[in-house]
């Protein structure tokens, strides 16, 4: 019983290289060099992996997940549920996007 408990828990992990996220700041800089208007905020490859997340979590829990990484200091600041959201329909041709 306990093993079965303990493999349902385990069950909802995302096991991340930490490494990912050293060239956030470099990122950003590449993205809006030579950018007119308001800058990106966050690197493509974040707004990328929040996507392949969202196979499984909502928005809500991707905002969630977000702050975790900020709260850890692996990220610098965090995404909220609207600035996800527009990215995903950004990144899909601005077609509709599942918002469970």
């Amino acid at each position: 019983m306990e093993n079965l408990r303990r493999r349902a828990c385990n069950g909802g992990e995302f096991l991340l290289p930490i490494d990912m996220f050293d060239n956030w700041d470099e990122e950003l800089d590449k993205m809006n060099e030579g950018k007119k208007g308001r800058p990106h905020e966050f690197p493509e490859w974040f707004i990328k992996i929040q996507a392949v997340w969202h196979q499984w979590v909502d928005y809500r829990g991707l905002e969630g997940i977000a702050r975790s990484l900020e709260r850890l200091y692996l990220i610098p600041y965090h995404d909220d549920y609207t600035t996800i959201l527009q990215s995903a329909r950004h990144e899909t041709g601005n077609k509709a996007v599942d918002v469970r």
